[in-house]
């Protein structure tokens, strides 16, 4: 937004670090104090997102530039090296950005507990969202694939950002682009409250298990207090340290994330897998208030499978097949090291007092 009115400015990391830093706080500090309106709160952001949904296809449909179906979906082109090897190839490394946007599915998952009739309602939430946000997302795509002018524009934005550049082209109106931007800020500051709510309450449940280190700090609630403090105080710590990384390197914060979206790909691989392995080997699975029936579960989990499978192992290679040593995707080193570091403390320290929640619902 800053650019739209000073085009000569260009943001360094630090500035970057710096925004984050009171995004963090207000995430933190909602989850501590305002967590029973935030309900309330979810709601208006709801018909908020459909009214900028709305507003932002409307703004790019009739103002801006538009293609041609052939030139859209027969043409293709690539920046990196991997074009020159083969563009599905090409297309397969690029596929690790959009599938962020996957990794929030199970965020209802965390807060169950909190939820009244949560096996009936927590799996008609998560496939009702998934389905709706889908659906907008596809016509989101469409929209920007055919009318989204000159592809170098956007590659190389004039403001900073692409979307800003491409509301702006479409728009050539500086406050209807300020408008369209502004939604989106609001939306995505929100998206930060609900991703500490979701990570906090992760934190808390695996600490109460005994799954981590300082457990039983992390695990501790107040007396008369249906918030785990701790756990939102300690994931807002973890979020504030990486600040200074990403201050320091546009590269590392790219490492950073693309390292959390494999890890957060590779949890969802292994309980597909686990699932499928037991409605295979004939186990029994516990009763549920949410059916797919049988073969259409299998065949779900199946692809599933098959997706992850091609999203993990993409994930790990490096946007340019001539990669130096600046630019390698070190996800490659990261990910096996911090597999390593979580077996040898199961090893050592988990084994011994992990206490799964299936014992726990058991006794």
């Amino acid at each position: 937004m800053i650019s739209l009115s000073q085009p000569d400015y260009h943001p360094k990391m630090w500035h970057v670090a710096c925004m984050a830093i009171p995004m963090i706080l207000l995430a933190m500090l909602s989850n501590l104090f305002v967590l029973k309106k935030l309900p309330w709160i979810e709601g208006l952001l709801f018909l908020l997102h459909i009214f900028g949904f709305c507003f932002v296809i409307v703004v790019i449909w009739v103002m801006g530039p538009h293609e041609d179906a052939p030139t859209v979906f027969t043409q293709f082109s690539s920046i990196t090296g991997w074009g020159d090897i083969s563009m599905g190839i090409a297309c397969l490394v690029a596929l690790t950005p959009p599938t962020t946007v996957l990794t929030g599915a199970d965020s209802a998952c965390h807060v169950a507990e909190e939820v009244r009739n949560a096996s009936w309602a927590v799996p008609r939430a998560m496939m009702a969202t998934t389905v709706i946000n889908s659906l907008m997302a596809l016509m989101i795509v469409l929209t920007l694939v055919f009318n989204i002018g000159s592809v170098d524009s956007v590659l190389y934005p004039e403001h900073v950002l692409s979307y800003v550049s491409v509301f702006h082209t479409a728009s050539q109106s500086v406050a209807a682009t300020y408008v369209c931007v502004s939604l989106l800020a609001v939306l995505l500051c929100f998206c930060a409250i609900n991703r500490a709510t979701s990570a906090s309450r992760q934190l808390y449940a695996f600490a109460r298990d005994e799954g981590l280190p300082f457990s039983k700090w992390l695990s501790h609630v107040n007396p008369g207090s249906a918030v785990p403090r701790n756990s939102i105080m300690a994931s807002s710590l973890l979020s504030t340290m990486i600040i200074p990384v990403v201050a320091g390197s546009r590269s590392a914060w790219q490492y950073i994330s693309t390292t959390a979206t494999s890890c957060v790909l590779l949890s969802y691989w292994i309980a597909v897998a686990v699932l499928i392995w037991r409605k295979l080997s004939g186990g029994r699975l516990p009763p549920s208030q949410y059916h797919t029936g049988r073969a259409r579960s299998m065949i779900i989990n199946m692809f599933a499978i098959a997706f992850l499978t091609i999203a993990v192992i993409f994930s790990f290679f490096p946007l340019n097949p001539d990669a130096g040593a600046s630019d390698v995707n070190w996800n490659v080193v990261v990910v096996p090291t911090a597999i390593l570091f979580c077996g040898l403390y199961y090893a050592f320290h988990g084994k011994r007092h992990y206490k799964a929640p299936v014992e726990k619902v058991k006794k």
